[in-house]
């Protein structure tokens, strides 16, 4: 039998990772789209709505331990609106954990069935929601401007609520639907920019030709991104490690890696944080950033 040539043997892999990823999202979309049927029913029937969907009132599993002796929570309000219910999850399966908290909110121009359709996706997409108890949607939104009065009162009342749920939580994070990849407003110089020629007053949008470039500037942030871009798909893949609708695998995911099994389907220790490689770089870029510092104030005395 004849050799493949590298070429056709790349071309196969290619396909088939194709063929899997397009699998997995038939799949997903039909069990979805079938979990909200049922929701949109339950709420006309009984009032029933997407906050209720999986809110959780139980007390927390006895492996998730809090307190001063153990490693900070996170409460993370996660906000958007119209059209942002994805953008919402995305960033939700990138930042999850179950040792932290999270309120979603679709601000009032957002529809019933989009908060359902949200419910639904978080409640299939991650198992450890359902045991866990975690993650809410607000179901009664707001309308919210972000820079207006509105988006603070919505942020307020965000914390109150979260609060409300469980007060084991140490520290409050805000984000919206436009984050993802995540970024910074401590330091423009954590974040990898490029300029066009002539500079314009926005940075130039960042897509597949400046992935190489991004990963090896050791930047753990980046901006600006198109919405739905294939850039954002290889950083899920590559830099997350994450695949489609999955969470990004942790120290705290005990499952084997199939592609059609999802690694945090299982889970052990709860309270167990590795850094992962991106974590490590972030740390030698720290560290750069700090002996820097102290070496221009030596200097300037």
């Amino acid at each position: 039998m004849p050799l493949r040539s590298p070429a056709s043997i790349l071309s196969v892999t290619v396909g088939r990772r194709s063929w899997v990823m397009a699998m997995e999202k038939w799949l997903f979309r039909l069990i979805s789209v079938s979990f909200v049927f049922v929701l949109l029913f339950l709420s006309a029937i009984s009032g029933f709505t997407a906050s209720y969907a999986f809110h959780a009132r139980r007390p927390a599993p006895t492996d998730v331990h809090r307190g001063p002796a153990h490693l900070p929570a996170f409460a993370y309000y996660i906000s958007g609106g119209r059209g942002d219910s994805r953008r919402v999850l995305r960033l939700l399966l990138a930042v999850y954990h179950p040792r932290n908290r999270y309120l979603l909110h679709l601000s009032a121009d957002a529809s019933e069935s989009e908060r359902a359709d949200l419910a639904a996706r978080v409640w299939f997409t991650i198992p450890a929601v359902r045991a866990f108890g975690n993650v809410d949607v607000v179901g009664k939104a707001s309308a919210m401007t972000p820079m207006g009065s509105s988006g603070l009162a919505a942020t307020l009342h965000a914390a109150s609520t979260l609060l409300r749920l469980d007060d084991g939580w140490d520290w409050f994070v805000t984000l919206s639907a436009e984050d993802y990849p995540l970024n910074t407003t401590v330091n423009s110089d954590l974040r990898y920019m490029v300029w066009d020629s002539p500079p314009m007053l926005e940075p130039h949008i960042l897509n597949m030709t400046d992935f190489d470039l991004m990963t090896e500037s050791g930047m753990p942030f980046a901006r600006q991104f198109r919405q739905g871009d294939a850039v954002l798909d290889k950083i899920d893949s590559r830099i997350l490690k994450r695949r489609y609708y999955k969470a990004v695998p942790g120290a705290w995911c005990s499952g084997k890696r199939r592609w059609w099994v999802d690694p945090c389907s299982q889970w052990g220790n709860a309270d167990i944080v590795r850094p992962g490689p991106q974590a490590e770089k972030f740390e030698q870029l720290m560290k750069k950033l700090v002996d820097d510092w102290k070496s221009k104030s030596s200097s300037c005395r």
